[in-house]
């Protein structure tokens, strides 16, 4: 169930998603992402450093989840988490326009999340999640490794390190260009899992 909850966290986390399930698979679940949350968006300049935020209280809904039980984990079939990018918040406007101008949102207003696979760990509180992202026109394929602990809540935590360019992306320059943004982006993730069905 750990590795289970560990995966309705990529589906789940961002407001503004989709869910689409095509084929038929084996279980079910319904989840619950509290609003005590959060997930960033974080980077730097040459001068100083920035924080984007997901507005995670949009998520008010349970989420019902369906997967198929492999040997060593789970595997979803055709499962999609569509983003919109104006659910980022930088904390002022101007940041939030640099950051849709960087992720051409005029062009591409969505990323899409398509959960593979999550497989354990040798230890109990670590499972690697396979993930496309789809940014931009561009898909790559990332390895996620996540912590998890449970008490009364289950509680995932990690991070995951991307280089826009990856994505056909270029870093933006301010101030005629003596300001200039790291090609390299971190996306934080601290969530708290509340699993309906217990």
């Amino acid at each position: 169930m750990k590795i289970l909850l560990l995966i309705l966290s990529f589906l789940t986390v961002l407001p503004g998603y989709k869910l689409s399930n095509h084929n038929s698979i084996d279980e079910m679940t319904t989840i619950k992402v509290l609003p005590q949350s959060s997930l960033k968006i974080k980077g730097k300049t040459n001068i100083s450093k920035f924080s984007c935020a997901f507005e995670i209280t949009n998520i008010d809904k349970p989420i019902q989840v369906n997967f198929d039980q492999q040997k060593d984990g789970l595997e979803f079939q055709n499962t999609y988490l569509i983003l919109e990018n104006d659910c980022f918040d930088c904390g002022n406007n101007m940041m939030n326009k640099d950051l849709r101008k960087l992720l051409k949102s005029d062009e591409f207003p969505y990323i899409q999340l398509s959960l593979k696979t999550v497989q354990a760990h040798a230890s109990a509180q670590v499972s690697s999640a396979k993930v496309d992202i789809s940014l931009a026109g561009v898909t790559n394929t990332y390895s996620v490794p996540v912590h998890i602990n449970q008490e009364n809540l289950t509680n995932l935590k990690g991070s995951l390190a991307i280089d826009i360019e990856d994505f056909n992306l270029e870093a933006p320059r301010k101030m005629l260009g003596t300001v200039k943004v790291s090609n390299l982006i971190e996306i934080e993730f601290d969530l708290k899992i509340q699993n309906l069905d217990k």
